[in-house]
């Protein structure tokens, strides 16, 4: 799950992080600046929140700005987890101020299949989740740690300071990870309310 708003983490930041977890050993940064509006953003996958990277990267596409942030370790992967308005590692502060606007892609807890959206980007989120809505997922309510709303929550650290949190339960990212068709639905539906929004700003 997202944790905004939870004071749980083991670090405090991402120089704190570093100087206990070893890049390669512990964690993965992969990074795809492709100078694009969107960044699409996963920042606690691998082993912290399984599944949001290659969500984000099937969303980002080949035209895309990607960043993934993964937890390899063996054990207590948990540790490597920075609540979103703390995430400052320099990449992905670098990319998203690169950016028009982030969309991260977040895991919550729970086995249903459906999804939390938030963030500051009102217009972009409303067509995200009409297009996801329409291509038959399903929404829960967002709850505070959910909503994006932080200011420097670092889906709203991209140029416009306004951006899209998506938040997926455990049983629907079991479902995309076991149904390729499923998994191309979500992601072009997406994209298609991102689109949708930035076309609908400069048309």
């Amino acid at each position: 799950m997202d944790y905004d708003n939870v004071k749980t983490d083991t670090y405090r930041n991402f120089s704190h992080l570093s100087r206990h977890e070893r890049e390669g050993v512990d964690f993965t940064i992969e990074c795809r600046d492709r100078e694009s509006s969107f960044l699409i953003m996963a920042l606690h996958g691998g082993r912290i929140e399984p599944m949001t990277v290659q969500l984000a990267r099937r969303i980002a596409g080949e035209d895309l700005s990607f960043y993934g942030f993964r937890g390899i370790k063996a054990a207590d992967n948990w540790r490597l987890h920075l609540t979103s308005h703390r995430f400052d590692e320099p990449k992905a502060l670098r990319m998203a101020r690169r950016s028009r606007s982030v969309l991260t892609v977040h895991g919550l807890k729970g086995e249903g299949k459906e999804i939390a959206i938030g963030g500051l980007a009102a217009g972009r989120v409303a067509a995200v989740r009409s297009c996801l809505e329409t291509a038959g997922f399903y929404f829960i309510d967002s709850k505070p740690s959910t909503a994006g709303r932080h200011p420097a929550n670092i889906c709203n650290r991209g140029a416009s300071g306004r951006g899209v949190q998506l938040e997926l339960n455990i049983g629907l990212r079991a479902e995309l990870r076991n149904r390729p068709d499923q998994l191309d639905r979500f992601a072009k539906a997406v994209r298609e309310g991102l689109f949708r929004d930035l076309i609908r700003r400069t048309g």
